[in-house]
């Protein structure tokens, strides 16, 4: 992958070490689901197509690994202990001869704190959520850490700004690089397959986890108020988790099942992205989702509530709508525009797929990364 590198402001520092192949580890819990690991694939595979040697460490192995480049090494600590996992990954790292290792939200965070706190190598933490189920031991673990790290990145304006506010962060040390996504080919002979009892619906897509926070009973609350009006839409719920059997049951109960699709979880969201009319996101929190992003780079216009990192990513009533937390009202009504104005839609699934091009591309994340690993100021 080559890039402008002036385009997008790198300023390589002329030393010898960033002459040479650095060797980068990067540190995740879970290779399991969720934006935060699918975005450190991404970034693994896009490090190690440029001038890095990389390696990708976990403590869970999930499918999440099998989307990892052929080229990326990977290591399994096989341990959710917290110390048993800080004294492997200090193995890994010694013998290793690793230039920076770049750790990926809370849990990895403390655990690369730990492994790394008598090694002389660079340490680059990564925080994905707004951390609001934090308890005070949790802020202090992270403050602590933060004072251990060479830098610290956030996912967006918001979450930097929670960082230095709540949790103590030195403003010196951090930054924001907003999270990108590559999307890649896929084939779209299966979309069209099962898409033939869909042709005539509205489809209203959600991309994720099935989890407490990501809200999903939101979306059944708005398809009863839709189906008073009308009844020519289909939610496709793509994803899999915690909630999903409850979110099923919940469906069959309230006698919506006409207007869900369940697909669990699919390697190729392209699929379903390619081919939708509308996104949508009810989650509680988000810190800056990935599958918000994806769904503008792909030209559909979102519906989202104004919570954390949102209405970063949506430019509201012209590339999709931010609503009130959490107004199903809002969200039905919004949904009607969109079926109502077709041409509308479309105006504003072009617009989000330019804003997003523009702020979430991979080359830009690139060179944000390169210049946080070679330690250039922002």
């Amino acid at each position: 992958m080559k890039v402008s590198l002036e385009k997008w402001g790198f300023k390589m520092k002329a030393n010898k070490d960033a002459e040479k192949k650095q060797k980068i580890l990067l540190f995740v819990g879970t290779m399991l689901f969720g934006g935060a690991e699918r975005q450190v694939v991404n970034d693994a595979n896009m490090l190690s197509a440029d001038n890095f040697q990389v390696t990708v460490c976990y403590c869970t192995k999930g499918p999440l690994v099998e989307l990892l480049n052929k080229n990326v090494s990977t290591v399994n600590l096989n341990t959710t202990s917290r110390i048993v996992a800080a004294m492997r990954l200090n193995t890994v790292l010694r013998r290793g001869g690793f230039d920076a290792i770049l750790s990926h939200m809370f849990f990895a965070n403390t655990v690369a704190a730990i492994a790394t706190c008598c090694l002389k190598i660079k340490t680059i933490q990564f925080e994905h959520g707004l951390g609001h189920w934090r308890k005070w031991y949790h802020i202090a673990l992270v403050k602590l850490a933060s004072q251990m790290a060479s830098s610290v990145v956030t996912c967006s304006e918001a979450s930097m700004k929670l960082r230095i506010e709540r949790d103590g962060v030195n403003r010196k040390k951090i930054r924001v690089i907003y999270n990108s996504y590559s999307s890649k080919a896929v084939d779209l002979s299966e979309w069209k397959h099962v898409n033939d009892q869909w042709c005539d619906k509205f489809k209203i897509l959600f991309v994720g986890r099935f989890a407490t926070v990501k809200n999903l009973v939101v979306l059944l609350d708005t398809a009863e108020l839709l189906r008073k009006k009308r009844d020519d839409f289909i939610f496709i719920l793509v994803g899999s988790g915690t909630t999903e059997n409850n979110i099923k049951e919940l469906v069959e109960k309230r006698g919506l099942q006409e207007y869900f699709v369940f697909t669990g979880y699919v390697s190729t969201p392209e699929i379903y992205l390619s081919n939708a009319d509308c996104f949508v996101l009810p989650s509680k929190r988000e810190d800056l989702s990935l599958a918000l992003i994806e769904a503008s780079l792909f030209g559909l216009p979102s519906i989202a509530f104004d919570v954390g990192g949102n209405s970063e990513i949506i430019v509201d009533n012209k590339a999709g709508f931010i609503i009130e937390p959490y107004d199903v009202k809002d969200m039905a009504e919004k949904i009607m525009r969109l079926m109502d104005d077709p041409k509308k839609k479309v105006s504003m699934g072009k617009k989000a797929r330019k804003h997003s091009q523009e702020r979430f591309s991979v080359d830009r994340r690139l060179v944000n990364l390169k210049n946080v690993i070679y330690g250039v100021k922002p």
